[in-house]
C-alpha cells in the first residue's frame, strides 16, 4: 500500500481548513461501530460477524477504490487489524458492509462484547472538513453461525410473563382457564410456556405446556383455600415467570336431624323421619345405616323417609338404632341416630269356658272363648280346632263364640276343643273345653 502524507485525527480534529491531499492516509482514534453482544458460547468455531457502518466527514475528490484499515477489540482486547476494499468515499457514505470472523473459542469464557476501531483511511485526494473528524454508526448488524453456535449481536430481551387475573373464589368442580396469552417478548421471539403448581390443595394441569392450561377446582374445605401456579415464559434464550391465585370458596358442611325417637308394637309398619339441610344450597345425598337391634330392612336407605316393619315384640321392649348421614357432594355431614323402641308385649290368656253337657244329639251348641284376655289391652284373634270326638263343623273357627250342631253319638261321648288367641304379636297357651253329647 502507498502512503504519503499521513493525516492523524484525535477525538477532535485540529485542521482549521479544508485541504486537497493526494494519496492521503488518515489515522482515526478508536471509534466502535457495533453494539455490545450478548453472551456467545465460547464452544463456538468461526461466528461470522457481518455489520454496516456509516463514515461521514471525509470528502475523496476523486473516484477510485478506497481502504479503510480497522481492528476489532473482543472482550476489550485488540486483534490483528484489516482491510476493507470500498468505493469512493464520497461525502457521507452509509451502509458501507463489513464482514469480521473469529473463532470464540479463541477467547476464555463468553464473549460478551465486540467493537471495531477505524486505524486509517487511504484514498485518491482527500479533503477533510474543517473541525471534523472520521465518525463512524452502526446502522444494522447481526452474528450468523458458521460451524458453529452463536449468539444474535443485538442483546436479548427477555419476554415478559402474564399469567392472567387472580381466580375466584370458586366451588368445588368448576372448571378454572389459566391464560398466559398476555405474555409478550420485546423481540417478537415465539414463546414457549410451562405451567406448574407452586401451592395449595393439588390439581392436575391439562395442556401444561400451552398458553391457555385448565384445572378442576378440587374438593373444599370448611375455610377458603388458595391454588397458586406459575407459568414460565421462555423466548429461546432467557425465561420469564408469573404466578395467579385460584380461591377455592368454602365449602358449609351439610346438617341432618334423623327425627324424634319413636315407640311402636311389633309388626307394626315404621317411617324414619329424616330432615337435612345445607347452607350452601347443594343437592344432597342421603344414606341410612342400621346401628343395633333386630336387624329390619329398610325399603329405601338412601331416603329422608326410608321404612320399616317392625320385629315382633317380645317380653322385654327392644331398641333399634338407626343413623342418617347427607353428604353435599364434597363432604359427609356428622351423623346423627333415632331409636326405634319396640314395646314390650306381654302375651294374652285363652279361656275356652266351661265344659258343657250332657247335651242331646241335633241340639246347637255355642262354644265360648270370650273369657280371653290379653294383659296390654291389645286386640285378640281367636282359633278354634276339634281335637277329639266324632268331628264337626264349627260355624266359624276364628270367632269368639262359634257353634255346632251335636252329632249323633252311640251312649256319651266327649268332643273336646281347643282355643288360642293371638294379640298380633305374640299368642297364647292353649286351652280346651269338653263338650258331653
Amino acid at each position: 500500500m502507498r502512503r504519503c502524507n499521513a493525516i492523524f485525527l484525535g477525538a477532535t480534529s485540529i485542521l482549521a481548513a479544508a485541504t486537497a491531499l493526494q494519496s492521503t492516509e488518515v489515522q482515526a482514534a478508536s471509534l466502535p461501530i457495533a453494539p455490545t453482544l450478548s453472551s456467545i458460547d465460547g464452544n463456538g468455531t468461526n461466528c461470522v460477524i457481518s455489520v454496516r457502518y456509516t463514515i461521514e466527514g471525509i470528502t475523496d475528490d476523486t473516484s477510485g477504490q478506497d481502504l479503510v484499515r480497522l481492528q476489532a477489540r473482543v472482550n476489550g482486547n485488540a486483534t490483528p487489524s484489516f482491510f476493507t476494499n470500498r468505493e469512493s468515499l464520497v461525502g457521507q457514505v452509509t451502509n458501507i458492509p463489513l464482514v469480521y470472523n473469529f473463532s470464540p473459542s479463541s477467547f476464555p469464557g463468553n464473549v460478551t462484547d465486540i467493537t471495531f476501531e477505524v486505524l486509517e483511511i487511504t484514498t485518491g485526494p482527500l479533503t477533510v472538513g474543517a473541525a471534523l473528524s472520521p465518525n463512524l454508526t452502526v446502522t444494522q448488524g447481526q452474528i450468523a453461525a458458521a460451524g458453529g453456535s452463536c449468539a444474535q449481536i443485538v442483546p436479548n430481551s427477555p419476554p415478559v410473563a402474564d399469567a392472567g387475573p387472580d381466580v375466584g373464589p370458586l366451588a368445588s368442580g368448576n372448571l378454572v382457564v389459566l391464560n398466559a396469552t398476555g405474555s409478550s417478548d420485546p423481540d417478537g421471539d415465539p414463546l414457549t410456556y410451562s405451567w406448574t403448581q407452586l401451592s395449595g390443595p393439588a390439581a392436575n394441569i391439562q395442556n401444561a405446556s400451552s398458553a391457555v392450561a385448565q384445572i378442576t377446582v378440587p374438593t373444599a374445605s370448611a375455610s377458603i383455600q388458595t391454588m397458586v401456579f406459575q407459568v414460565e415464559v421462555n423466548d429461546g434464550q432467557s425465561t420469564s415467570t408469573d404466578t395467579v391465585e385460584v380461591l377455592i370458596a368454602a365449602n358449609n358442611v351439610p346438617v341432618v336431624d334423623a327425627g324424634p325417637d319413636q315407640t311402636v308394637t311389633g309388626g307394626s309398619t315404621v317411617t324414619l323421619a329424616g330432615v337435612a339441610t345445607d347452607a350452601d344450597n347443594d343437592p344432597l345425598n342421603y344414606a341410612w345405616v342400621q346401628l343395633s337391634g333386630t336387624q329390619v330392612a329398610l325399603d329405601d336407605p338412601t331416603s329422608l323417609t326410608p321404612s320399616f316393619t317392625a320385629p315382633a315384640s317380645g317380653a322385654l321392649a327392644q331398641t333399634l338404632t338407626f343413623r342418617l348421614i347427607a353428604n353435599d357432594g364434597q363432604i359427609n355431614s356428622a351423623g346423627d341416630t333415632v331409636d326405634i323402641i319396640i314395646a314390650a308385649n306381654s302375651p294374652p290368656v285363652a279361656n275356652a269356658g266351661a265344659d258343657q253337657g250332657p247335651i242331646d244329639s241335633g241340639q246347637t251348641v255355642t262354644l265360648d272363648g270370650s273369657g280371653s284376655s290379653d294383659p296390654d289391652g291389645d286386640i285378640l284373634t281367636y282359633s278354634w280346632v276339634q281335637v277329639s270326638g266324632t268331628p264337626v263343623t264349627l260355624s266359624d273357627p276364628t270367632a269368639a263364640m262359634p257353634t255346632f250342631t251335636a252329632p249323633l253319638v252311640n251312649g256319651t261321648e266327649d268332643l273336646v276343643f281347643q282355643l288360642i288367641v293371638d294379640d298380633g304379636q305374640a299368642q297364647s297357651v292353649a286351652d280346651t273345653v269338653a263338650i258331653s253329647i
